[in-house]
């Protein structure tokens, strides 16, 4: 099997595959002033071989915004008639090459919602369960199913997902709480998060609170002990260990998630760095040099 290879493709060579799952929302124009300004794409595409030609299974927006900046300005031709391309030799149809289209739609984190969605739904189709999708892939089955059930929103409630040039799109964590509300609440609760123009994690507790979920406090456990340089030795010599239970806000949580991007073992971590930070400065816990 060969490995992906990084060339430089005439654009005349390239096209959308079809394969790639990510046709619901199209906004290359948006891209057309950054790649103007840098004088190239910075992220090659991923294309496989088709004949004399190469098909894009990822990159769509940029190829598409490559291809408007020289129908516009064709004397930028020279600049960017070449394209820097990931050439996957181990895909050789579109079989194959929608495949590749979901995962990459599902873990890319710029992804807009719906492709995920799309993707999620359109993978469940093609192998028959969430089950058979999650142990093909190894998905955690949650986050398949709150994906998947993005697509039976309101039909309104999913256009307001799309960039429309007047409010932000509503983001995939505030799309998954809006499922958990009747359909015919969803719109309006969704208008209220736009409209108000607050952050996602804003809009996620407002809607948390719509269902009367309390946002004030979370309990994640911090399983991660503080060992005996940081805190005491047992009469042996061995390291004591503390587990704890820590209970922050969900402004703190939000901004915690993010930051972690969503990894728990991460998320963990940075707080208990923060309580070791808090006892080193209140004396409770001695600096140990490095």
């Amino acid at each position: 099997m060969e490995t992906p290879t990084i060339v430089e493709l005439p654009i005349e060579q390239l096209f959308i595959s079809k394969g790639n799952v990510r046709t619901l929302q199209i906004e290359s124009e948006e891209l057309i002033p950054s790649i103007i300004q840098e004088g190239k794409i910075i992220k090659p595409l991923d294309v496989y071989p088709a004949g004399d030609n190469f098909a894009a299974i990822d990159g769509q927006r940029r190829l598409l915004a490559l291809q408007k900046i020289l129908n516009d300005q064709p004397e930028l031709k020279d600049k960017f008639s070449l394209v820097p391309c990931i050439v996957h030799y181990d895909i050789h149809n579109d079989e194959e090459a929608l495949e590749f289209s979901f995962i990459n739609s599902i873990l890319g984190r710029d992804t807009p919602p719906l492709d995920k969605a799309r993707a999620a739904r359109l993978l469940i189709e093609k192998y028959g369960s969430q089950q058979q999708v999650c142990k093909r892939f190894g998905f955690k089955k949650s986050t398949l199913s709150e994906l998947d059930s993005i697509n039976d929103l309101n039909p309104q409630v999913l256009e307001l997902m799309k960039f429309n040039g007047r409010t932000r799109p509503l983001s995939v964590s505030e799309a998954i709480q809006l499922t958990k509300l009747p359909k015919e609440k969803q719109l309006e609760v969704a208008m209220k998060v736009l409209e108000a123009d607050v952050t996602v994690t804003e809009g996620r507790d407002r809607i948390k609170a719509e269902r009367g979920v309390s946002t004030e406090d979370r309990v994640p456990l911090v399983h991660s002990p503080l060992r005996s340089q940081d805190a005491e030795h047992t009469d042996n010599g061995e390291d004591r260990e503390y587990v704890m239970s820590v209970m922050i806000p969900w402004s703190l949580y939000g901004l915690l998630d993010q930051d972690s991007k969503g990894n728990r073992k991460r998320m963990n971590s940075l707080v208990l760095d923060g309580i070791k930070t808090q006892l080193q400065r209140d004396g409770f816990l001695e600096v140990t040099p490095q």
